[in-house]
């Protein structure tokens, strides 16, 4: 009986420690203040496996001093050294405005937020604490951002939640490296 009510307890104890250390309130969609435009993003194939590499090619920056990885289904579709690099799915745009506080902060006070439910996941991007903030309205497909801080500047990833997972998000976000 006692084995069995340790069996139980163990099990909610585990459920509990599975759900995600996410916070979430309702925020709504990133509407830059002055920043780059957005871009409009199509829908691609998606990649064949959660973790194929084959084929990839690596974009580098040398001005902004990062590198990422691209799938073959992936083009550049603009780009501005030091700048900014569009890809046909997601996007990383430097900004050198970050004072090495929150990383939420900082994306709340380039983005408006607030029609939007929100969750944060820290994660580690080349030996970086940085931040995921997955954005999702009803109403819109919503968009995924990876704050990667370094110094006085953010890489700021974004797709747009329509033309990927997060799964994906984190495949590609595993080949960013600086220089």
């Amino acid at each position: 009986m006692v084995t069995a009510a340790l069996i139980v307890g163990a099990y909610y104890l585990g459920k509990q420690s599975d759900k995600m250390s996410i916070s979430e309130a309702n925020i709504s969609s990133p509407t830059p203040n002055p920043s780059p435009s957005a871009i409009s993003v199509t829908a691609i194939p998606k990649l064949t496996s959660k973790y194929d590499y084959a084929g990839w090619q690596t974009y580098t920056d040398s001005k902004a001093g990062f590198s990422i990885g691209y799938s073959p289904q992936e083009k550049i579709l603009d780009k501005k050294e030091g700048e900014f690099v569009y890809f046909s799915r997601y996007r990383v745009v430097v900004y050198s405005d970050y004072d090495g506080g929150s990383r939420r902060q900082w994306f709340n006070s380039k983005f408006d937020t607030s029609t939007y439910q929100v969750a944060y996941e820290d994660y580690s991007v080349f030996r970086v604490n940085a931040l995921i903030i997955k954005l999702s309205d009803p109403g819109s497909m919503g968009s995924t951002n990876v704050v990667i801080p370094r110094g006085r500047e953010v890489y700021l990833y974004s797709a747009s939640s329509g033309s990927e997972s997060l799964d994906i998000t984190k495949q590609i976000i595993s080949t960013f490296k600086f220089l």
